[in-house]
């Protein structure tokens, strides 16, 4: 979940990003104001998460606008000074490191990508298989982060089953 969760701010900040360019458009001000609130709710719950696991959080993740964020991420993640990920694999074991990953890879998409492409699968599905794979993941679980959400869904409720997926994957590895 700690994953998860840094991935789901990495999300809101690409978010944030993006909406500065152009908070001058009819809306804008409130959806900041509403990603934000998001950012910051997510925030101290990677805060708690980090200090229950006993492992630093990660150094904010400050993408460059528009589609140059996703490859931004995969550096954020995969980069060797990524602290948690690395003292997720010291404390525990190099498998919940990959776990941390795999989160983060599904947290931001939830935010970044699935909520506002539909019927597309995930733009981290290679990332996301990778680590299910190495993880031995069963494929139900990972298709159901890989694929798009459904056309007919509000944002609301694709956040809602993003979440809902996210905890059928926790409870996964705490009864495999």
């Amino acid at each position: 979940m700690l994953g998860v969760r840094e991935g789901t701010l990495a999300g809101w900040t690409k978010q944030l990003t993006d909406g500065e360019a152009i908070k001058e458009e009819s809306g804008m001000e409130q959806w900041l104001a509403t990603a934000r609130q998001q950012a910051n709710a997510t925030t101290a719950s990677a805060d708690r998460l980090a200090a229950a696991l006993k492992v630093m959080r990660p150094r904010p993740f400050s993408p460059p606008p528009g589609r140059k964020a996703f490859d931004a991420l995969y550096e954020f993640i995969e980069a060797d000074a990524q602290t948690t990920a690395r003292g997720l694999a010291l404390t525990y074991a190099p498998w919940v490191c990959e776990l941390y990953k795999l989160g983060a890879y599904w947290g931001f998409s939830i935010v970044a990508h699935r909520i506002g492409v539909r019927d597309e699968p995930n733009v981290f599905a290679q990332e996301i298989n990778h680590y299910s794979k190495r993880l031995e993941l069963p494929d139900h679980l990972t298709q159901r982060m890989t694929r798009g959400a459904a056309r007919d869904l509000s944002d609301q409720q694709v956040f809602v089953e993003s979440e809902d997926t996210s905890r059928a994957i926790a409870e996964y590895w705490t009864n495999p």
